[in-house]
């Protein structure tokens, strides 16, 4: 699925394991739509070529199957390939992988800038990976700072990751560059999208409707969700839609019919085009009990659909401005995001408010004015030595 190219000295690389649906995988096929446009080279390295996303990824990008399952093989495969296309820039986007890719940038002879990424709080990572059942993850809690300080440059996608990186991985604060997702489309993208018809599941009655979109995983609280739902529907009655896949659909499914609210909660799985249902929706909702930087707060803003969040660390407070440009409320606290979402759907002129302030604040997002930081970045990045040939 490759194919060389001559060097031009914009080619870069990046490096994940597969495609599957997930907002680290969006952002990265919205940055490899933006480097096309700005003249730059991207190619996507898979360590499997596959997943939902690989038929989003743009035709221009050469995709590499290393065809591993491991970290063992990973790390040859990649360095192999590293050595044959020799790449300008390595970009791997996080936690084992950015492992993976150090090792193999070393073993490869240092071909290019190594540039780890990181989207996640590195703290509750390693929390979680405290009795941990790869061998890699026990590497990267024994060995993370010698890991990163392997790299060229190190980016955090918020200042809470970025500060929550260093202070985890022992690195100098001015080591780790923050650069915000490509969040949202060109103007005429985005009008294209929010105009997409849809097909609702139910017969169209006016009744609100209240979307999130999310991995259906433990940490976007989707229990506490519920929860909040249920308060919500005893002085209002109100539909609420799910968007994503993830490990928990089936617990998910379970829990809707014991609560008897098929005929109001939806789950309707993965959507290549959330804006359409988001425009739609009255209000949208984050019960996330942890969160690196939310992309999704911010296409919902753009969709002009007030947002309501948990305030929970660390993502959603460096986005939103309360009162403002969206709703935050006391994090894990299932009546407080009840009142905050009935405050939204019941107030007219509060929705109007937080919807204006929320498209101003996207706009912040968009892919232009976000590409233009990351095109800085790179080029003075191949501008700069090599660390590992500057480091005795």
């Amino acid at each position: 699925m490759s194919r060389a190219r001559p060097r031009t000295g914009r080619a870069i690389w990046f490096y994940m394991d597969q495609l599957e649906v997930g907002g680290v995988e969006r952002i990265l096929i919205n940055l490899m739509t933006c480097l096309l446009r700005g003249g730059w080279e991207p190619t996507l390295v898979l360590n499997q070529a596959r997943g939902v996303l690989l038929a989003a990824v743009p035709p221009a990008v050469p995709i590499i199957d290393l065809g591993v399952k491991s970290f063992a093989a990973a790390v040859p495969a990649l360095a192999a390939r590293l050595r044959e296309g020799r790449p300008d820039i390595l970009l791997s986007q996080r936690g084992y992988l950015n492992a993976v890719a150090a090792f193999a940038h070393l073993a490869s002879g240092r071909q290019g800038r190594l540039v780890l990424m990181e989207h996640s709080l590195t703290s509750k990572v390693l929390q979680e990976a405290r009795m941990p059942s790869r061998p890699v993850d026990r590497l990267i809690g024994l060995l993370g700072p010698a890991i990163y300080r392997l790299s060229d440059a190190i980016v955090g996608v918020s200042l809470g990751v970025a500060a929550d990186l260093s202070a985890t991985m022992r690195l100098p604060s001015q080591k780790v560059k923050v650069l915000y997702n490509p969040a949202i489309p060109d103007a005429d993208e985005l009008a294209r999208s929010l105009a997409a018809p849809i097909a609702l599941p139910w017969a169209e009655d006016g009744k609100p409707l209240i979307v999130t979109v999310g991995r259906l995983s433990p940490e976007k609280g989707y229990d506490l969700l519920f929860q909040a739902f249920l308060r919500l529907r005893e002085k209002l009655d109100a539909r609420l839609v799910i968007i994503g896949t993830g490990p928990e659909y089936a617990d998910l499914e379970r829990r809707i019919a014991s609560l008897d609210l098929r005929e109001r909660v939806f789950l309707v799985g993965y959507q290549s085009n959330p804006y359409a249902w988001l425009r739609r929706a009255d209000a949208f909702v984050l019960s996330s009990v942890i969160e690196s930087f939310p992309t999704v707060i911010l296409e919902a803003m753009a969709a002009g659909t007030p947002v309501v969040a948990f305030d929970c660390p660390e993502g959603p407070r460096e986005i939103i401005t309360p009162e403002h440009d969206g709703l935050l409320v006391p994090p894990r606290d299932p009546e407080a995001l009840a009142q905050g979402l009935h405050r939204v759907l019941m107030d007219g002129q509060l929705a109007k408010k937080l919807a204006e302030g929320g498209r101003q604040r996207a706009a912040a997002f968009t892919f232009e004015h976000t590409f233009r930081a990351y095109e800085r970045f790179f080029e003075s990045l191949l501008q700069s030595s090599p660390t590992l040939r500057r480091t005795p």
